[in-house]
């Protein structure tokens, strides 16, 4: 029995770790685009950003300003693109840490000692597991229109509107 229940413990185990290398939502910036959480109050420029549009293909770079009207952003040359036009757009403000998957994979393993107990002990490890995970790792991202667009706007080189002759 203990065999068994060691082999229940190792599968919940790497399924956990599967489910919490994802999220409900993706990263679509690429890794050397996000900054350090110690060059955030450093950096003079906007955070990369990926808009993606509801017609055409999309549009990264360097988020330049955002409003009620349009997203700003300097891929090669300065794009406008209307609100209306865009139908996600995504900042990273800081990495994703797995520090919190990982313990959180091991916290699930340790069921394994647990013996006959770890058909309630498996479960609750494995559902605060995913939750705190997937909170964990959607944490960082700001994504309009599930966040206010003035909120994605706190992430640009100019978070209150281009400057006058821009």
């Amino acid at each position: 029995m203990s065999t068994r229940i060691s082999a229940v413990a190792a599968v919940l185990s790497v399924l956990a770790g599967a489910l919490l290398g994802g999220g409900c939502v993706s990263n679509p910036i690429p890794d050397d685009k996000v900054l350090r959480i110690d060059q955030l109050g450093q950096s003079t420029h906007g955070l990369w950003v990926v808009v993606a549009l509801r017609a055409d293909t999309p549009v990264e770079g360097e988020l330049l300003a955002a409003d009620r009207r349009e997203i700003i952003v300097a891929e090669h040359g300065v794009v406008h693109i209307p609100l209306s036009q865009v139908e996600k757009a995504t900042v990273c403000v800081y990495p994703w840490s797995k520090a919190g998957a990982i313990w959180a994979s091991l916290g699930l393993a340790s069921t394994a000692s647990h013996g006959g107990y770890l058909i309630i002990s498996a479960p609750i490890w494995l559902a605060t597991a995913l939750i705190a995970g997937t909170t964990e790792h959607n944490a960082p991202l700001i994504v309009y229109p599930d966040d206010p667009i003035e909120e994605l706007a706190k992430y640009a080189r100019f978070p209150i509107g281009l400057p006058p002759g821009f």
